[in-house]
């Protein structure tokens, strides 16, 4: 067993007394949200102030402490950071790995070296007993791994009998099993063992349910960045819990900015609508279509509350488009789908895109703020090659001539991107794809190429992504490195799972001069699962710029949705 208990915990706190680590019968601790990804720092310092001015016998961190996916110096060198702002803290921290700490085996060794946990352990305060898991690397229960499942069985029924017992781990598995009414191991496991308490962070955004006695709770950002406005209705601002224990009693308090918000402020079918919404409740049918100076865009609303929902629908648009009409009152009975249809004229460049603005009321008289990029499909020709391309990283004219060409990218907004110029373009034959993409960088000698072997984390260097999906029930995810290293996965849609072990057979070719690096790279066709008949890849397109930490996407959506990907139309 794997426990520390607080006579050893000195490795953040070298300074502390030792008087300070004293056990007494009623006790208070905090539970620190996540910092990164896309740290605002000075939230971050904001909420330790407030942790500090609470005086609480210690913190337990549910991960995310630094902005990870970066090389074993870098994640060195950004501990020590975080060590620095911790100085204000008085008391000790236990930190739960999350995947921004712990993203491949050498980060693993550093998060070990720099706090001094194990990736998973326990330690007792009192009559509680503290068990911090690790799913930082795991998508699923059975990928946190069969040793540390068996090793939190056997501690659990160790200390069924303490008073407490409360269980850290970063991500939600919770909410998509038992949160679900799905079947649920780790639930199991918990029940079972009289655990009183789940915490878990990743999402950036608060909920917190009780089933079968046991408190779960997603405790919301601490620093770390969420899509959208700040919205105290759906947990969405910078917090931290304040936690009291009185014996076998226990009683957590949300707060923001030293106010304390009841633990019912959003359910998880709360935050799951408000996510809804945003994704599936609201939709675009709208397509590009060559040689067509307008665009017909179809709005669907579908109305998933108890109530009559009236609203407007507002467009908001650049010189670049006109739209007619810009604005419309609706009015959706509840169970129903609205349907409604715009005009967009192209003005000028494609981006910035139209912007859809709605107010969506639902639940205990909450609202959702909708504000997203208009979706529109886009699809690039894919002739058949009269010359097939030879894979050697150049632009060679009588391979590439007639290609079909992706121009348009954007930030993830539907802005103007700041990444500099990009161009793919792409051919076929009967058996494999070609895809040749032209990188401008004005400044190349910051190229970051740090990756060098099969599968390394290539998406924290400069590289081009593409999702590609011929049936739209399996994807690959493909990112390429400036210097032709490939990290890759196959996602199974029906089963909602990546296979990272799987690895496809591509040809790759990478070049460079003073002002471009190009990538050239061959995909068979059998690797898309494409059969002879189709005739359209879903795909979408990722550059990403690591000097200025920016990302251009061909569709605005990255994110495993086939259904929103753009068309590659084989010719």
């Amino acid at each position: 067993m794997k426990r520390i208990f607080f006579s050893i915990i000195l490795v953040l706190f070298v300074l502390m007394p030792l008087y300070n680590v004293v056990a007494w019968d009623d006790y208070h601790f905090a539970v620190l949200g996540d910092r990164t990804g896309g740290a605002n720092q000075e939230a971050f310092l904001m909420v330790l102030r407030d942790i500090e001015m609470l005086q609480p016998d210690f913190i337990v961190a549910v991960g995310d402490i630094i902005e990870g996916y970066c090389d074993k110096e870098t994640a060195r060198k950004r501990w020590d950071e975080i060590f620095e702002s911790l100085r204000v803290i008085t008391c000790p921290i236990f930190i739960t790995p999350g995947n921004h700490d712990i993203f491949d085996k050498e980060s693993e060794e550093v998060f070990i070296e720099k706090t001094g946990f194990s990736p998973y352990y326990t330690f007792d305060f009192e009559n509680t007993h503290f068990v911090i898991l690790n799913n930082a690397v795991a998508e699923n229960v059975a990928q946190m791994g069969k040793e540390q499942l068996e090793w939190l069985e056997e501690d659990l029924r160790e200390n069924r009998g303490i008073d407490n017992i409360f269980v850290f781990m970063h991500k939600p598995f919770w909410a998509h099993g038992i949160g679900k009414g799905k079947e649920d191991k780790l639930h199991n496991i918990f029940k079972e063992n009289n655990v009183d308490a789940v915490f878990t962070g990743h999402w950036h955004q608060f909920a917190s349910n009780e089933y079968d006695g046991i408190r779960y709770i997603l405790v919301g950002s601490s620093g770390g960045s969420w899509t959208g406005k700040e919205n105290v209705e759906l947990g969405m601002f910078y917090q931290f819990l304040w936690c009291k224990v009185e014996g076998d009693k226990f009683y957590p308090s949300l707060i923001k900015a030293g106010n304390i918000y009841d633990m019912d402020l959003v359910t998880i079918e709360e935050e799951m609508l408000s996510y809804d919404i945003n994704t599936r409740l609201i939709s675009f049918e709208a397509e590009r279509i060559s040689g067509q100076d307008y665009i017909d865009v179809g709005v669907n609303i579908v109305n998933n509350t108890d109530k009559v929902l009236k609203s407007d629908i507002i467009i908001e648009y650049d010189k670049n488009w006109e739209v007619e009409p810009n604005r419309k009152s609706i009015e959706i009975e509840k169970g129903d789908t609205l349907e409604s249809h715009f005009e967009f004229i192209q003005k000028g460049d494609f981006y910035p895109i139209p912007r859809m603005n709605f107010i969506y009321p639902f639940g205990r008289n909450k609202i959702y703020e909708y504000s997203r990029a208009v979706w529109v499909k886009k699809n690039v020709e894919c002739p058949t090659a009269i010359n097939t391309p030879v894979i050697d990283g150049k632009m060679n004219e009588n391979e590439w001539k007639g290609a079909g060409i992706a121009l348009d990218f954007a930030d993830f907004e539907g802005n103007e991107t700041r990444v500099d110029d990009t161009k793919v373009y792409f051919m076929h034959d009967d058996e494999n794809l070609y895809i040749f993409a032209f990188c401008h960088d004005k400044e190349m000698d910051k190229l970051k190429t740090t990756q060098k072997n099969r599968d390394d984390p290539v998406y924290g260097d400069d590289c081009v992504g593409f999702m590609l999906s011929g049936d739209e029930n399996s994807i690959i995810h493909i990112y390429i490195s400036a210097i032709g290293t490939i990290w890759d996965q196959k996602v199974d849609m029906e089963k909602e799972e990546a296979d990272l072990n799987w690895n496809g057979n591509y040809e790759v070719k990478c070049s460079r001069d003073k002002e471009n690096w190009v990538m050239e790279i061959k995909v068979p066709f059998e690797e898309i699962d494409i059969t002879e008949s189709d005739k359209e890849i879903k795909m979408n397109i990722r550059r990403k710029q690591q000097r200025n930490s920016e990302s251009a996407v061909w569709m605005l959506d990255w994110a495993y949705n086939p259904s929103r990907f753009g068309g590659l139309l084989l010719k």
